[in-house]
Formats: C-alpha cells, sequence, structure tokens
C-alpha cells in the first residue's frame, strides 16, 4: 500500500514539475522582455527567486529519496509534492493576476 502511494506522488511531483518549468519560463520571459506590469514586477522576480532555491531544495530531498530507508523516503516524496503544490499555485495565480490585468 505505501508502495502504491509512494507511486502515486511521485508521478503528482513529475506532473506539477511539467507544469512548474512552463510557468517559470512564461514568468522569466516576461521579464526579459520588460512585458511584466509594473505594479506586480517585484512579486515576479520575488517567485522567480523562490522556485530557484526550491529547485535545488527539490534536488535535495529526490537525492535524500534514494538514500534514505522506506518511511523516510515516503516522507520526503510528500514533502516535495507539497511543496510542489504550493509553488506551482503561487506561480499560476501570478499568472492569472498577469493576464487579467
Amino acid at each position: 500500500m505505501l508502495n502504491s502511494l509512494s507511486t502515486l506522488m511521485v508521478i503528482a511531483f513529475i506532473v506539477e514539475s511539467f507544469f512548474e518549468v512552463r510557468l517559470q519560463l512564461y514568468l522569466r520571459g516576461l521579464l526579459a522582455n520588460d512585458e511584466a506590469p509594473a505594479e506586480l514586477e517585484g512579486r515576479i522576480r520575488r517567485i522567480v527567486r523562490i522556485d530557484n532555491r526550491w529547485s535545488w531544495g527539490s534536488w535535495l530531498l529526490i537525492i535524500f529519496m534514494f538514500v534514505a530507508p522506506g518511511n523516510w523516503s515516503f516522507l520526503a516524496v510528500c514533502i516535495i509534492t507539497l511543496l510542489e503544490t504550493i509553488v506551482v499555485m503561487e506561480m499560476d495565480h501570478l499568472k492569472t493576476k498577469i493576464k487579467n490585468s
């Protein structure tokens, strides 16, 4: 049971990572082309910076998953998926706010 739940969490993480990369490229493109709304530019820079740091943190947790015992690796996959969800939700919320302004 734990193994199948862990597999589902890994699949969710991979799907969220795909959307994270797309959103990150969109937000970085806005900053690079000076197309970001002035009132949201600071927030865009902050979320891109957070995403860069999260990328390093997630790789450390992924490496930990491979060397840790089963229960600890399941905890690591849950933490990775939760934090990835939060980052993607924040980036998507920002993209929606940009499109509506």
